[in-house]
């Protein structure tokens, strides 16, 4: 199993376990000292931040690290650390990758809700991305972007993009595949 994958399962049971939705930095600390009380075995406040992204990750996860975090939520199978090279698969059908990219990018949106530093209910859509969306899914252009200088909001607005253009309801490109990823996930060196 791919490190990231790892990563990505120990949080969704971390939360699981002490039965938190939405996670916050200061549920961190209840975390750490659930950890510490139930293994004796010390997880840091700081570290299960990194874990879900309220600090910054400068390397890995350490073995200790993720084997206290494996065996705080029951996980019983070895640990694979080393990332693994996944082999392409050419005869999934189109169902199985909206699927997978479906669950990456509502993970990605849930990334984002959780990191912004006001309460995401307060953000709004801007009209101007969706207009500018529109015309470039109409084009014959490969790309688009948005640009501005760091903390303006663009996670943010093109979080309120993707839900309202690809995961609504009433979206108009609902049938149409989207896969939203952070762009450190591509860089990093998992």
């Amino acid at each position: 199993m791919p490190y990231s994958t790892v990563l990505h399962d120990l949080k969704r049971l971390i939360l699981a376990k002490a039965d938190i939705k939405i996670i916050s930095p200061s549920d961190c600390r209840v975390i750490s000292i659930s950890i510490q009380q139930e293994l004796r075995k010390n997880i840091s406040e700081t570290t299960i931040k990194r874990l879900f992204g309220f600090a910054e990750i400068k390397h890995d996860f350490s073995k200790f690290t993720i084997n206290t975090l494996k065996e705080y939520v029951g996980m019983a199978e070895e640990i694979q650390t080393e990332t693994a090279i996944t082999p392409f698969v050419t005869n999934e059908d189109l169902a199985q990758v909206k699927a997978k990219a479906f669950r990456i990018s509502q993970y990605t949106l849930q990334n984002l809700k959780n990191r912004c530093t006001v309460p995401y209910e307060m953000t709004i859509p801007r009209k101007f991305a969706r207009h500018d969306f529109d015309f470039f899914y109409n084009s014959d252009f490969n790309f688009t972007a948005f640009v501005s200088q760091p903390g303006y909001g663009k996670s943010i607005l093109i979080s309120h993009l993707v839900q309202e253009m690809f995961f609504d309801e009433d979206a108009p490109h609902k049938n149409d595949v989207v896969l939203l990823i952070n762009a450190d996930n591509i860089f990093s060196s998992e």
